[in-house]
């Protein structure tokens, strides 16, 4: 009975254009089926299907969520960005055309991209109680989930001065250029003086020219439900009504990752919780510690020494780095004098938005057989052929227990991330069998990198408000 309102509540919600308030739905499921509360409950706390918006009016007697709260559907299902031919198995993405999604792909039956549900696509849908969408609902769900999709929105086009904000691209620039915060909340604080974009249409983005004018319309309620899936609409909302983020932080369930994570809002000393702060709060966005007791933790000496050793991905320990006696951290079985070590960071950059600064940036490395190791190309000269750190990190993110397969334009790989009973990770031939290790290591910042980090950050964000106290103070004339 739970899966199949489950299935009925997404199906609902990607007919509504992907999201509904809390009533509305309530309204719809009672013109189909009686659903008990438990079960509702139970299917509402589902954060793999559901993100939620919570409202601001009561919650009623019963409920769990007040009636002006808004669901919206979500899906871990992407489509995958290799052509057919070159897609190594096993594959958790569906081959489907990008272009056929988005209703603008003119090659029709002699597409080389799948345009149906093939039976790969099937059993993938199957695997993820999915097989009962529509295709048009699939694809509701697809376009607010999958950010291959549709642009995202540029967030230096947001700041600073100017037509194009920070941004240096112009009309060369990949991301979408609209007001955060009208897209996001329906609310800009500048209104009318508001020298950004606040209306989406064709030329909008050159990704838009081929939308046909009913798709561009239903675009607003996509960037919006996308905005609240990935978390950015109550950063928005804050900052269209001057609330601070570190306050709209507790309206978040807080997990246990979480507690370990370092506040980034601390680091920039904007943290209003002190010591009531579910994260820790630290002076870097590292901090190692070695475990005294059953359930002390230690702050280590020179911890700067250590990051840097760490980050080089050729080093076990910090040996050669070590000034402290005694203080020889092995880095695979992460231990000191044989006792455990941990490092706390602050967030991974591929789960915030680009906004943020002083997230951890991680990097993934390959061994080769002369013993360098290399790094997982930024910029591959064939997207369609290798993978980046940045995909990797986005993999291992969503399941640290998972795999990825890929290839290199000759050979086809799979990257296990959890070994059984080793700390260390490879690559693995799936013809050959042979490995290579593989090994994911952070970005070096120094407490000096992080001073220039924050004093850029603080001067664009004067140049940002300059920018909106001269729209401000500008004279109306009479007549207007």
């Amino acid at each position: 009975m739970s899966d199949q309102v489950s299935n009925l509540i997404l199906s609902v919600l990607c007919d509504e254009q992907g999201s509904l308030p809390f009533q509305d739905l309530l309204e719809k499921l009672s013109q189909k089926v009686t659903v008990a509360k438990s079960i509702l409950h139970k299917i509402l706390a589902d954060d793999e299907i559901i993100s939620i918006q919570k409202g601001v009016l009561p919650i009623e007697p019963d409920e769990v969520l007040s009636l002006d709260s808004v669901l919206v559907a979500k899906t871990s299902l992407r489509i995958c960005q290799k052509k057919p031919d070159k897609c190594t198995t096993p594959c958790g993405s569906l081959h489907l055309c990008k272009f056929y999604v988005l209703e603008t792909c003119v090659f029709g039956t002699k597409c080389k991209q799948p345009h149906s549900i093939n039976i790969h696509n099937a059993e993938l849908l199957k695997k993820l109680d999915l097989q009962n969408l529509s295709e048009k609902q699939l694809f509701q769900l697809l376009l607010q989930n999958d950010p291959y999709l549709l642009p995202e929105i540029c967030s230096h086009y947001n700041l600073g001065e100017g037509v194009n904000g920070l941004c240096n691209f112009s009309s060369k620039c990949h991301k979408l250029h609209i007001c955060k915060s009208y897209i996001t909340t329906g609310i800009c604080k500048q209104g009318s003086s508001c020298s950004r974009t606040h209306q989406i249409n064709a030329e909008g983005h050159r990704s838009f020219v081929k939308f046909s004018l009913g798709f561009i319309m239903t675009l607003p309620k996509i960037y919006k439900n996308k905005c609240i899936i990935m978390g950015d609409y109550e950063r928005a909302s804050a900052a269209a009504s001057g609330i601070s983020a570190g306050l709209m932080m507790k309206r978040k369930p807080v997990s246990d990752s979480d507690k370990l994570e370092i506040c980034l809002f601390f680091l920039k000393n904007l943290c209003t919780y002190n010591e009531n702060c579910v994260r820790q709060h630290w002076q870097l966005p590292y901090r190692w510690q070695v475990l005294e007791s059953s359930s002390s933790w230690k702050d280590l000496n020179d911890m700067e020494v250590i990051e840097k050793a760490y980050c080089d991905p050729a080093k076990e320990s910090n040996d050669e780095y070590q000034r402290t006696p005694r203080q020889l951290v092995d880095f695979i079985g992460m231990i000191c004098n044989d006792s455990h070590v941990r490092r706390l960071s602050s967030p991974s950059s591929v789960t915030k938005s680009d906004h943020f600064i002083l997230t951890t940036r991680w990097i993934w490395y390959w061994k080769a057989l002369d013993g360098q190791w290399h790094e997982f190309e930024e910029c591959p000269s064939n997207t369609e052929t290798t993978i980046t750190s940045k995909e990797l990190e986005n993999k291992y993110m969503e399941n640290q227990k998972g795999q990825v397969a890929f290839s290199d334009g000759e050979e086809d790989y799979v990257i296990r991330f959890s070994q059984a009973g080793t700390q260390r990770m490879y690559q693995e031939n799936i013809n050959s069998l042979t490995r290579r290790e593989v090994r994911r290591r952070p970005y070096f910042v120094s407490p000096s990198d992080m001073k220039a980090l924050l004093e850029k950050e603080t001067k664009d964000k004067r140049s940002a408000g300059a920018h909106s106290d001269a729209h401000q103070k500008t004279p109306v004339s009479k007549g207007a």
